[in-house]
């Protein structure tokens, strides 16, 4: 757990984004349809290239074969912090349960509320290559009151064997449904994705995000533009001998830091703790970890002005 945890933040943060700058909805169902686009795009386990496993895109170590995740609100008592009841941590992900085969990809995965009811349920398919080849995705009409609930991910590979578009269609997840929209990824000769272009159903580009890397390979900053060509959002990343994300900042078009973390590794290069802090520079948020014997974190405390808010716990099975 390195490098590629805060990158699956972005993800949620472009999500957001692609939500926040729609155009506003003439209808409910209009919204309803902006809502779930907005969630369907955020696909985190995809390893664009696709030899690189989903173990290894997430950052597990060893051979895993299901992880249960599970946030609870944090209590003090007794000079302890306990877990009180479920709930949802807006800033993180849903709580999941994912499964995964042997070679390290994911094959499903099932998000919940914090009642324990079923918010939406993924399942990947793969050809003999081990490469995605679609994504179903189903959401409960408890949550959603959308025509679709259904929809359908599909991806294309270039011969470097680099997921390089990401289509989904709606109407019961049919190829020949609903085009909703695609994400177009660009790589350089040395397999590092240097663009990530999202479009609307009709093909129009609603953002381009383009990366650049140091020497090492390392991602050291991202840049966000809008339909018309302007910045909109900008993210840096700094990193120590070892290869370590140390830092990472978030900057409006002006330049202007708006959030910025810091991360801790202990003695065996696990992250041990997550420091964000707000545009004035006062600390905002705290995470502490525990791991396993394995490596995989289990336990995450969240802190807030240093009062435990959150307690994430994963459960972790092995083949």
């Amino acid at each position: 757990m390195i490098k590629s945890f805060p990158v699956f933040k972005t993800a949620f943060v472009l999500a957001c984004l692609f939500a926040a700058l729609s155009c506003v909805p003439d209808s409910q169902k209009e919204k309803e349809k902006a809502e779930r686009d907005s969630l369907l795009l955020k696909q985190k386990e995809d390893s664009l290239i696709a030899l690189k496993t989903d173990w290894k895109a997430q950052e597990l170590n060893d051979s895993v074969e299901s992880i249960r995740l599970v946030t609870y609100k944090a209590l003090e008592k007794f000079g302890e912090i306990q877990k009180g009841d479920r709930v949802r941590d807006n800033s993180e992900d849903m709580d999941y349960y994912k499964v995964f085969n042997n070679r390290g990809n994911i094959v499903e995965r099932y998000e919940y509320q914090p009642d324990g009811s079923l918010d939406r349920k993924t399942v990947w398919k793969y050809n003999k290559k081990g490469q995605k080849t679609e994504a179903l995705v189903v959401l409960s009409d408890k949550f959603y009151k959308s025509s679709s609930l259904e929809t359908k991910n599909l991806y294309k590979y270039d011969t470097r064997m680099n997921i390089t578009e990401q289509s989904i269609y709606e109407s019961g997840g049919k190829r020949d449904g609903a085009f909703t929209g695609k994400m177009i990824f660009k790589f350089d000769s040395s397999d590092k994705l240097t663009e990530k272009n999202i479009y609307f159903a009709e093909d129009k580009l609603y953002t381009k995000t383009k990366f650049v890397y140091d020497a090492r390979r390392n991602k050291t900053e991202e840049n966000i533009y809008n339909t018309e060509g302007a910045l909109i959002r900008k993210i840096q990343y700094k990193y120590n001998e070892q290869g370590q994300l140390t830092e990472s900042g978030e900057y409006n078009p002006d330049g202007i830091l708006f959030s910025k973390t810091k991360f801790k590794y202990n003695t065996q290069g696990q992250l041990e703790c997550e420091h964000t802090y707000s545009t004035d520079g006062n600390l905002d948020t705290k995470c502490l970890y525990e791991y396993d014997e394995k490596g995989n974190w289990t336990k995450a405390v969240k802190y807030k002005n240093d009062i435990p808010q959150y307690i994430r716990e994963r459960i972790i099975e092995y083949f």
